[in-house]
């Protein structure tokens, strides 16, 4: 469900109508980190974990070491953040969806 909440949202509202630069890739990334804020508030997220979203540094590295820009592996977190890849957005996001309790373990010591 939440991949296809973004997913959808990102085809509705950011492709093709917005260019690929940094602070649009920051707008859509809000955006996310919004919805799981909203998802923690309904608890389907724990609201004590940090649920966010924020460009896959590692993937876009990757992707301009691809082409042949050996640069890149020398660039610095930021750098590699404000350097879009052509059309590609490359996000991750790390979140704690919650689940119901089923198992109990319950120890009890009697002297």
């Amino acid at each position: 469900m939440i991949r296809d909440d973004i997913r959808d949202v990102f085809a509705e509202t950011y492709q093709g109508s917005f260019k690929n630069k940094y602070m649009n890739q920051m707008l859509f990334i809000g955006s996310v980190n919004e919805y799981f804020d909203r998802l923690a508030a309904e608890d389907v997220l724990d609201s004590e974990f940090d649920n966010k979203a924020e460009i896959d540094v590692e993937a876009q590295r990757s992707a301009w070491m691809g082409t042949g820009k050996a640069a890149a592996a020398e660039w610095d977190e930021d750098t590699v953040k404000r350097r879009s890849f052509k059309r590609s957005v490359f996000i991750a996001a790390n979140i704690k969806i919650l689940n119901c309790m089923e198992n109990l373990k319950f120890t009890v010591t009697m002297e």
